[in-house]
Parts: C-alpha cells; structure tokens; sequence
C-alpha cells in the first residue's frame, strides 16, 4: 500500500521513509520540484502517477520568524497548499493526514490544549497553519489533522541538535525558561502516525475522522529540554555548558510563541490506542542515537 508523503528532507519525511514497506505499507516521499505546494496541477500530478491509498501532507513554510516578513509566502505554502492537497485527495477519495502544530494556540491557558479546543494564533506562522487546517476540513472530510510540538530527531535541524552544536563550542548558554511546550521525537511521531494510517486504511467502517494530538507524555520549557540534552549527552562524554534560564523578554524574536502549549493526547489515545513515551526517555534514545552513529562512522555526526 503506497502512501504519498509530501516533502522530502524534513524530519518528518526521512522518519517516515524509514519505515518503508513495514507492515504493508510503502512510504513515498515527494517533495520540490516534482511536488510543489505552489504548483497545484503537481499535486495532481503526483497523485495520478503514484496512485497511492493515503497521503501524508508534511511539507510546510516552517521558518516562524521569517514569515513575519514573508507573510504571503507562508500563507500560499500552508494555507493555499493544504487546500490544493486536501482538494486533490478528495477528487480521488483518497484519505489526507494533515500535520499541524501547537502555534496554532495562543498560549494563555494552563491546561492541556484539547484538540477541539478554539484556536487563536499569535504569529503569521500559527496563523497560516490554522488556515491550512480549516482548508482541510471544509475541502477533504475524510481527514486526520494531526497536531504536533517541538519536535526533534537526529535529522534536520532542531533545538535538540542546535543545543548539542552549541554546548561543543560555548562555555555558557542562555535558555528560555517562560515557554513550556511538548518536546517530540519524530521517530516516535512517525510510528503513531503508522498506527492510524494502518487503522483507517484497514478499517472498514472508520468514522473517527477529524482532529487529533500527538506529543511524546510529559511537559518542559525550553531551558528544562535543554537541560535534559545535556545530561543525556554527559554520559558519552560531551561536557555540559553552564546553563541558564531566562525570560522570553530577555531574547527578542521576529514572532510570538505561545507562553503554555503543551497538547492533551486522550483523543488520540481513546481512538488509536496511541500513548508516546515520556519525553525524557525519548531525548535518551535520541541522543544515543546520534552517538551511536558518531562511533560507527568514527566522526562527529553532523549537528
């Protein structure tokens, strides 16, 4: 079973093509020039040549600071391009696993954010993401939105590798300490997202379409994720810097974060069976993955 998943590079992408032809299904991952979220008819396109039983939206403007400025850019990518996707899926009858985030939420509240809880973004990001999800819904109904957080993984770029560059070349770092979220592990990601692509492609009656999160268990600021890096990384010899915590006053960015995003599971748990590992223990397996790769090539992985 051939599952279309668009882009190619991101975290996200390579996971999923990791886990190629396992358990039935075949991960194909598209991304520019062959499928452009800027060019519909090559959505379309890949669909009739691929003919896949799913798809996997992946792709996205990513960058929160920068589409502050590039605020059509972002909104073509994620909103107009989740449309164009959404639209191409349902011409076919195709079921659509739509990725989304936690920015799509303000950050006042202080209870995990349910997934059906109202959203109201601060950033042009957020903003356009929320958009790509009304898209999909009013487009596509046989849909899952998946919303995720924070994620990291021995690929790409990501706070996690970021904090490993930089403790190697500082003494002492500086970390956020006001902004508390849901770190995930892509590789973790990537397994839930098989499990409810094998429960909506094999089940014959499935009804549960709709929004969804999908973090690993457990909560933390940036400084206490960066904390936890360090420690795990202090077992293979990497020596910690000297952190610190600070407010996000004190480090002036484009675009405004949530202050408290950290996403409630029990929807996906009650529907998928789905229930992540704490995140700490995802941050372990991470790390050793990087090190492990490290000692196997004899060379520092590239962070």
């Amino acid at each position: 079973m051939r599952v279309l998943v668009t882009g190619r590079s991101g975290q996200l992408s390579v996971a999923l093509s990791r886990l190629s032809k396992r358990n039935g299904l075949e991960f194909h991952c598209i991304g520019r020039p062959q499928l452009d979220l800027l060019e519909p008819f090559s959505v379309q396109k890949a669909l009739d040549e691929l003919s896949p039983v799913a798809v996997v939206n992946t792709a996205a403007y990513t960058s929160v600071d920068v589409a502050e400025r590039e605020r059509d850019l972002a909104h073509k990518i994620n909103a107009e391009g989740a449309k164009s996707v959404a639209l191409a899926c349902y011409q076919k009858n195709i079921p659509l696993v739509h990725i989304s985030t936690d920015y799509v939420f303000n950050g006042t509240s202080r209870n995990p954010l349910k997934a059906d809880d109202p959203t109201n973004p601060v950033s042009v990001y957020g903003a356009t993401k929320a958009a790509g999800e009304d898209a999909v819904r009013e487009t596509q109904p046989k849909h899952l939105i998946v919303r995720t957080a924070w994620l990291f993984s021995q690929d790409g770029h990501n706070f996690l590798k970021t904090m490993l560059r930089l403790g190697r070349e500082r003494e002492t770092l500086s970390v956020i300490n006001d902004q508390i979220g849901s770190p995930t592990y892509v590789a973790d990601l990537a397994d839930a997202l098989e499990v409810m692509l094998e429960t909506i492609l094999l089940g014959h009656s499935f009804q549960l379409w709709g929004t969804y999160h999908v973090v690993n268990a457990g909560s933390a600021s940036w400084y206490e994720f960066a904390a936890e890096i360090f420690r795990q990384a202090a077992k293979y010899g990497q020596k910690p810097p000297l952190l610190s915590p600070i407010l996000t006053s004190e480090f002036p960015m484009d675009a405004k974060r949530p202050e408290y995003s950290v996403l409630d599971t029990s929807t996906s748990q009650s529907a998928f069976g789905i229930n992540l590992p704490d995140w700490k223990d995802a941050v372990d397996r991470c790390v050793k993955e990087i090190f492990s790769e490290s000692d196997t090539t004899g060379k520092e992985h590239s962070l």
